[in-house]
């Protein structure tokens, strides 16, 4: 479980977390982000929270305006980064939870938030 509250029927849970690409009014710059609740975790903030074997050396991929890079890197750092969002937003771990700076700046609420596409097709 998660310590970000998650309102009953909504889509995006804890089991449930969404990638997008998305900008604020403080942040025009559009950037991957993932969703929780009435939230969207900016992963450009929590991006040195990606230590494993697959993203350490990766971890610009979370700067981009497209997830594209993301992508290709297949399915290894996917699941990696699965599991990395997943205990950062645990109730068990303290870096995101306890740390209140980081996560106002990490934690933005949807409403402040305008999507964009997330993946860009070249030739099209």
């Amino acid at each position: 479980m998660s310590f970000v509250p998650v309102a009953e029927g909504c889509h995006f849970t804890y089991a449930n977390l969404p990638y997008g690409i998305f900008s604020t009014p403080t942040n025009q710059k559009p950037r991957p982000g993932v969703a929780i609740g009435d939230y969207i975790l900016d992963l450009t903030v929590v991006k040195s929270f990606f230590t494993g074997p697959e993203l350490r050396s990766n971890q610009h991929v979370f700067e981009e305006d497209s997830l594209n890079a993301f992508m290709a890197l297949g399915r290894p750092a996917w699941l990696e980064a699965r599991k990395v969002i997943q205990k950062v937003l645990s109730n068990d771990e303290p870096v995101l939870r306890d740390d209140i700076a980081l996560k106002g700046k990490a934690l933005v609420p949807m409403q402040q938030a305008s999507m964009h596409l997330t993946l860009q097709a070249d030739g099209l």
